[in-house]
């Protein structure tokens, strides 16, 4: 037991008139009995854990074996993800035994001061020191060592942060199941139907494109990677099935007797596995915490990979470039042994194979996998220019300098063009999350540049009401018919061109309660009744990972203290109406939902609540990032290239990697008279020269003769590599003059043959000059 436990509770026995042997001896016995039972909590926790984890029983009709092979595709647990899961729980298991010897208040304290037991700590995966490179100017893979004091902060494989405490039925591991009054709380499918679906069409944002929507997605992708539970064998649990085994591995999600989607289909329960486990990164024991398989930072994970061996696996290894394939005009390379559990066609004959790439989620639909592709052209096209100005670079350097660009384009076009248009000018200024227009920001090493919890499975999943029920590739395409569908590039043409061109014309469904039938009801169908209902899954996400509720968010943003339904003032008069149909108490309320469902803020697409939270998480993701575009730390842009960096957007980013070219100056907005269609010519664009060997003049060259009052020079820009950057100023020099040359009047008949070809000399030396005279011109 800690020492300041033990002298507290000495005191305490002290003023009570207790001698000093006896309270010594006293402590000495309960140390020893928190110790054992500890020790045997660890003990029977894994015994537990591997009885549990060793099961392979998992699938038990078609409909499950269909649901459950593409949902995996979706949350794949890796090996190294799952021996850390599995530390994980043992680490919950040994508190949830440990508390089963003490009442609840005397457990809770005592947990806060007791050793974690040796065995645990030993097995803790961040007990050892990671080693960094205090002078490498380039982001490791993992996202370790970008805080040199904390290398584990940020880093793949790591559990996500906390804003606010968990709430756990048994405040460890127990989801949230029953209501202040003690009675169940409503199941996550039944709020879904009653909720968050509508019968008709739910209402169109005809202001913002559908590429809005799915640009959070992709975002969400960089940054959160929460896998779900499996078996030691690798194999998926059928919740449905095996129920009992819920504690730590399922929470199977059952639906009302008579269900309006899936009860034909004779499904009563959808299958729900339980979020993949981590210990505490502090390796202290603690309640159950959930594991990030992606690095925590806006650093393009999505496309290069998570760890070392995964981006390895993604590059050619020469001249700096990503691997591609031939499909759809240079699409991501093809997973040839099907990880992603797609759906394989024949196309003329041949199998069709999905995409691999630095996420596993990325052949989920072709919108997402249509900006996988964008990006990664934008490495290949940069990767280009630096080879080609520096020939002696070697091919890490080459990649590691086009990696650095596109991470902060990404960071440029996220801060300066996506937020602000999500969360409003209020929330932007109030959290400081505006770009600068010129100069450096500052690092601060204090704050962890970590993923809330909440903001994973909460506030970040605001997007999924904005998804539209079909989009466009010549025609419309219902969303649930191209899940897994990696055929549809298989084309002579690039059809993700012509998607992104659909996703900038087609508007977004408005940010509100409802979310379209295709997600609620037919997420990843194979065939009909053997889809998952996503919002349902959100819900359960959220109970499942100890988010507390609404109210209790509100509270924390700044909101007063609701009393009843009427009084959730963030909403209209029919949601509170909808809510307390549904919710016996405004304090069961799940964040989720509440969230969605919010009046938004001025300026922005999401209500306070949500605004706030995702503030905070990108005012911590700016702050805490070492290598933060912005910074002047070690490797920065110099001030010219980080200009340079001000001048992307997604528009100029999409029109030099598709063959998209006419677009909107805002591609997250509808085109209008206050966003007009422009060519892509016209648009801002990188100068990467200034990643290039300087250009320089080389010595001017001589004056001309005067004419007509004027005289002129010009020089030669001497460039090595085998991009034509510019020379900085002008190639030509302009100065008046004075004829000084005056012919005598007695031979003017004699030198009119010499002086007639002189002048033409002179205009054809002054046209040749002013042809190629650059703009502006220099006079002196």
């Amino acid at each position: 037991m800690d020492t300041r436990m033990l002298r507290l509770k000495l005191f305490v026995l002290f003023i009570t008139g207790t001698s000093y042997l006896t309270l010594v001896s006293a402590l000495s016995v309960e140390k020893k009995y928190v110790d054992k039972t500890l020790l045997q909590s660890t003990g029977k926790a894994h015994s537990e854990i591997q009885e549990i984890t060793t099961l392979h029983e998992y699938v038990s009709d078609r409909f499950s074996e269909m649901s459950l092979k593409y949902r995996d595709s979706m949350t794949v647990l890796s090996k190294k993800g799952s021996d850390i899961s599995v530390k994980g729980l043992i680490y919950a298991a040994t508190v949830s035994q440990f508390y089963k010897n003490f009442s609840r208040n005397v457990a809770e304290e005592l947990i806060r001061f007791v050793s974690t037991p040796e065995l645990l700590q030993y097995s803790c995966p961040f007990r050892e020191a990671i080693t960094c490179d205090k002078n490498s100017i380039y982001r490791t893979a993992s996202g370790s060592c970008n805080n040199l004091n904390y290398p584990y902060w940020g880093k793949s494989y790591t559990p996500l942060l906390r804003m606010r405490p968990p709430y756990y039925e048994d405040t460890v591991f127990t989801p949230r199941n029953i209501s202040v009054q003690n009675a169940a709380l409503p199941g996550a499918r039944d709020i879904s139907v009653y909720f968050h679906q509508k019968i008709e069409d739910p209402l169109m944002d005809h202001d913002t494109t559908h590429l809005a929507a799915v640009f959070g997605e992709f975002l969400m992708r960089d940054i959160a990677y929460v896998p779900t539970m499996q078996a030691s064998s690798g194999k998926r649990y059928d919740c449905c099935k095996f129920g009992y085994m819920s504690g730590h591995m399922c929470m199977p999600i059952q639906m009302c007797k008579v269900d309006p989607f899936f009860t034909p289909y004779n499904r009563k329960c959808l299958s729900f596995a339980r979020s993949a486990t981590s210990p505490p990164l502090n390796c202290k024991l603690g309640p159950r915490e959930q594991l990030n398989q992606n690095t925590h930072y806006i650093d393009v994970s999505q496309i290069y990979g998570s760890d070392e061996a995964t981006t390895k696996s993604l590059r050619t290894m020469v001249a700096g470039k990503m691997k591609t394939s031939d499909i759809g005009d240079g699409m991501m390379p093809l997973d040839l042994f099907n990880v992603a559990n797609c759906k394989l066609k024949n196309v003329n004959g041949n199998i069709t194979y999905c995409f691999t790439g630095g996420d596993d989620r990325l052949n989920e639909n072709p919108l997402i996998l249509s900006l996988h592709a964008v990006f990664l052209r934008e490495h290949n096209r940069i990767a280009t220019h630096l080879s080609s100005m520096h020939p002696t670079w070697d091919d890490e350097k080459i990649f590691q300098e086009s990696r650095r660009i596109v991470i902060a384009e990404m960071q440029h076009i996220t801060y300066n063009e996506y937020l602000p248009y999500i969360l409003g000018p209020q929330l932007m200024a109030k959290h400081d999350l505006n770009v600068q227009n010129s100069g450096y920001t500052s690092y601060d090493s204090q704050v962890s540049a970590g993923i809330y919890n909440v903001f994973s499975v909460a506030a970040g999943l605001y997007s999924t009401s904005m998804i539209r029920s079909n989009f466009t590739i010549d025609t419309y395409h219902k969303l649930s018919s191209t899940f897994l569908r990696a055929d549809m590039f298989y084309r002579n043409e690039d059809v993700a061109s012509k998607i992104i061109k659909g996703m900038l014309t087609d508007s977004s469904q408005t940010v509100d309660r409802y979310v379209t039938d295709e997600l609620t009801n037919k997420y990843l169908e194979s065939f009909p009744g053997t889809g998952i209902d996503l919002a349902a899954d959100h819900i359960q996400r959220g109970r499942d990972h100890g988010i507390m509720s609404y109210p209790m968010w509100t509270i924390k943003t700044g909101e007063p203290r609701w009393s009843n339904f009427k009084s959730l003032t963030n909403h209209s008069t029919d949601n509170q109406a909808r809510l307390s149909q549904i919710y016996r108490n405004i304090y069961d309320i799940d964040l989720w939902t509440a969230g969605i469902s919010e009046i938004p803020v001025l300026g922005g697409k999401v209500g306070p609540t949500f605004g706030n939270i995702i503030a905070k998480q990108f005012e911590v993701l700016k702050n805490g990032d070492r290598f933060w575009y912005e910074n002047n730390d070690k490797g920065a842009f110099s001030r010219v290239q980080l200009q340079e960096i001000r001048k992307v957007s997604l528009t100029e980013i999409l029109c030099r990697n598709t063959r998209i070219t006419e677009i909107q100056k805002n591609s997250f907005v509808a085109a209008s008279e206050s966003n007009p269609l422009v060519k892509c010519g016209t648009l801002a664009k990188i100068d990467l020269c200034k990643w290039g060997p300087p250009s320089h003049w080389l010595a001017w060259g001589s004056w001309s003769l005067c004419y007509q009052g004027t005289k002129l020079r010009r020089r030669i820009c001497q460039n090595n590599s085998k991009i034509v950057c510019p020379c900085q100023g002008s190639s030509m020099e302009i100065r008046p003059c004075q004829n000084r040359y005056v012919p005598p009047v007695q031979q003017k008949q004699h030198q009119q043959p010499t002086q007639q070809p002189t002048e033409r000399v002179m205009q054809q030396t002054t046209k040749v000059f002013l042809s190629h005279r650059p703009a502006p011109v220099m006079v002196a």
